[in-house]
This record gives C-alpha cells, sequence and structure tokens, in this order.
C-alpha cells in the first residue's frame, strides 16, 4: 500500500502513539482540578503550548487548543468579526479558501457583512495588488490560506500581512495554516499575523485537535460558552490526550522540518519526472507549490474512475479536499484558477508526507503508467 494522500489526514507516527500509550492510563486528571492530578495534566498542556509557540514564533500564552482546522478556522474568523463589527462591516478573503474558511464567510455574509473575494491568479497566487484593491477605510479582517490545501500554491504572508498593517493597524490578519504548520517557516510576528490556524493531523498527530495562535490584546468572541478553559474563548474540558499527541507531534517536526522538507521534495520530483510523459496531462501550481503537494489533471478522465483504478492497485490518493470529496460539483479551487474545462473533471492530488519514501513514489509512477493505460484501452472499446 502507498498512501499519498497525506494532506487529507496523515498516520500517527510511531514516536506519537508511544507517547499515548505512556499517558493514556496515568494522566487522566482534569486539567482545571487543583489537586496533583490536575496540576500534572496542566503542565503537559502548557509544555505543548510552549512547544508549539516556538515553531511559529509566538509566546505560548497565545495558544489555545481547539477541535481542529475546522473550529480554529470558524472561531479566527466568526469570532474576530462578531467581536469588531463596530469598527466596520466589511472583510476579506480568497475565492479558493477551505470550506471552513468560505463557509464562514458566507454565515456572516447572511449576519450583515460584506465580502470582497480576492481571485488568485492561474497559479495559485494572491497577487498583493489586489489585496490592496480589496481593503477599504471599513474592513476589519483579512483571511488568507498560507498553503492551499489542494493545489499547494504557497501565498507570501510575510508581505501581505506587513502591508496590511502599514496601511491599517486594526485590521486583523487571519492565516490557515493547516497545510504549512511544521513544513515551512511560519514567524507570526515577523508577518504580523495576528490569528493563525493549525491542525495535528496533519503533521502525524491525532485527529480531534488543533489550535489557534491568537495575538496578545486581539479581540474575538467564543463560539462556545462554558467554562474559563482556554481563556473562556475555548471552553470544555481539554483534550488532554490529544494534545499530548499534539505536543509530540509537534517536537518531532521542530526537530526534522527541513530533514523532512528536502525528502519529500525528491518524492515529488521523482513523480513529476516519471508522469509528465504521459499525453493530455496538466500540473497545477507546479512552480509555486509546496513539495507536500503535487495536483495534476488527467484531460478526458473522470479523477473519481482514475482514484479508483490506482486504489484497485495499492496507491492512495485523492480527487482533492476530504472535505468536499463527496460532493459532485468541480473544484472551486480549480475554477478559482481558471483550469480548462477539459481537465476539471479529471484532476487528482497526490500528497506526500516524511513517511513516504522515494521507492514508493518510483512504484507510484509505474501504477500511474499502468492504470492509464489500462483506462485508455478501456475508452477506446467504448
Amino acid at each position: 500500500m502507498i498512501y499519498f494522500d497525506n494532506s487529507s489526514t496523515t498516520m500517527p507516527k510511531k514516536e506519537v502513539q508511544e507517547a499515548i500509550n505512556e499517558y493514556a492510563l496515568t494522566l487522566y486528571g482534569n486539567p482545571s482540578s487543583l489537586h496533583r492530578l490536575g496540576i500534572d495534566s496542566e503542565k503537559m498542556i502548557l509544555l505543548a503550548k510552549r512547544e508549539i509557540s516556538e515553531i511559529i514564533n509566538s509566546d505560548s500564552n497565545e495558544i489555545i487548543f481547539t477541535s481542529g482546522g475546522t473550529e480554529s478556522n470558524n472561531l479566527a474568523v466568526i469570532g474576530t468579526a462578531m467581536r469588531n463589527k463596530n469598527n466596520g462591516m466589511h472583510l476579506v478573503t480568497t475565492e479558493f479558501e477551505h470550506a471552513s474558511i468560505l463557509n464562514a464567510f458566507k454565515y456572516l455574509e447572511n449576519q450583515g457583512f460584506e465580502i470582497t473575494y480576492i481571485k488568485p491568479d492561474k497559479d495559485g497566487i494572491v497577487n498583493l495588488e489586489n489585496v490592496k484593491k480589496a481593503i477599504r477605510e471599513d474592513t476589519i479582517l483579512v483571511s488568507i490560506m498560507h498553503v492551499n490545501n489542494e493545489i499547494g500554491s504557497i501565498q507570501d504572508i510575510d508581505e501581505i500581512g506587513n502591508y496590511i498593517k502599514k496601511i491599517k493597524k486594526e485590521i486583523y490578519f487571519h492565516v490557515d495554516a493547516v497545510q504549512s504548520f511544521g513544513k515551512l517557516k511560519i514567524d507570526v510576528k515577523q508577518a504580523k499575523i495576528d490569528l493563525l490556524s493549525i491542525s495535528a493531523h496533519k503533521i502525524h498527530g491525532y485527529k480531534g485537535i488543533g489550535a489557534l495562535y491568537i495575538r496578545k490584546n486581539t479581540r474575538i468572541n467564543p463560539l462556545f460558552f462554558g467554562g474559563q478553559q482556554e481563556k473562556g474563548i475555548r471552553p470544555g474540558t481539554e483534550n488532554l490526550l490529544g494534545i499530548i499527541s499534539f505536543l509530540k507531534a509537534a517536537q518531532l517536526v521542530k526537530k526534522d522540518q527541513k530533514t523532512n522538507f528536502d525528502e519529500v521534495k525528491k518524492i515529488k520530483e521523482i513523480m513529476v519526472e516519471g508522469i509528465k510523459t504521459i499525453e493530455n496531462i496538466k500540473f497545477n501550481a507546479l512552480n509555486n507549490s509546496i513539495p507536500y503537494i503535487l495536483n495534476v489533471s488527467f484531460k478526458g478522465l473522470k479523477g473519481e474512475v482514475l482514484l479508483h483504478a490506482l486504489e484497485q492497485r495499492g496507491l492512495f490518493v485523492s480527487t482533492g479536499s476530504a472535505c468536499n470529496s463527496k460532493k459532485k460539483i468541480h473544484s472551486h479551487v480549480l475554477e478559482a484558477i481558471e483550469l480548462e474545462e477539459k481537465y476539471l473533471d479529471g484532476t487528482i492530488r497526490f500528497s506526500f508526507s516524511s513517511l513516504n519514501t522515494e521507492d514508493e513514489a518510483n512504484r507510484a509512477v509505474a501504477i500511474i503508467h499502468e492504470s492509464m493505460s489500462f483506462l485508455n484501452r478501456i475508452m477506446r472499446r467504448s
């Protein structure tokens, strides 16, 4: 089995599972309890925040834990907009954000906010000039993802963040870094980021745990109501085992980030070299994308058909975002970059992790060629 669907989720690393096994039956106290078991649990949470904060150059008390990237994005966008609406009712994002961002903005539109959606270019890049045009006097929030989850294109968040703060310090800048955390350098202070969303299961931690960086003095409303956990911004008893998995996963990526990047880059290069000879294919955002994602369109094929042909031969991939995979519609990301209609239906996303190998990439290339040959024979018969 070759698993090339790591942008959807990654397999927990052995060290993560070992950490869970070590603490599952001993560190069970409620972190809010005042006795020793509660204090021990709270210490583990504080340690996790410190490890995560060091990766993005924030203070540890600026990290709060959530249930994942979707909740972090919803909390950042809706919480900030609703808290600061007296200062303006205009928000800015892009046309090819993750569904958890776009649907949050749709909700806010129904609440009376006005949204400007910036169109990326054909390489999946958000041009700074278009950001400049989008911002108005009554803008209170700009939300732009760091790495697109489908095509892997990378945005210059440093340039965008510094421009925003230069023209109006009161505008909050949110970045969805779910696909870039632990893979690319992120410095929230250098990029003037106010809110940043991350998730554990994209870096070999457990599902069901994420985090939101909230810069000190950022005004934000909670979405849930209860106790005073996470400063009251995200109440509810903390998911301690999930946090432990995040802690260990963060420690591993902090130590191995450059090595992982270089190894995954080689895997992507093997894939590109191996399949570029196939006729009627198109690489999307190839020159501006993270090594961890390779998006390829096959003219005249249904992506779902190719996906299952690859699966039958042991190669697991996706046709785009897992959050939208069951919808029978074209990818909004591919439409945003104006991919030609003849390619829209036949797009496959290969996404890699540090657990993949060059041998797997070579075998995957052979499987793709074999599958394409089989499908072409079937199509000729029909």
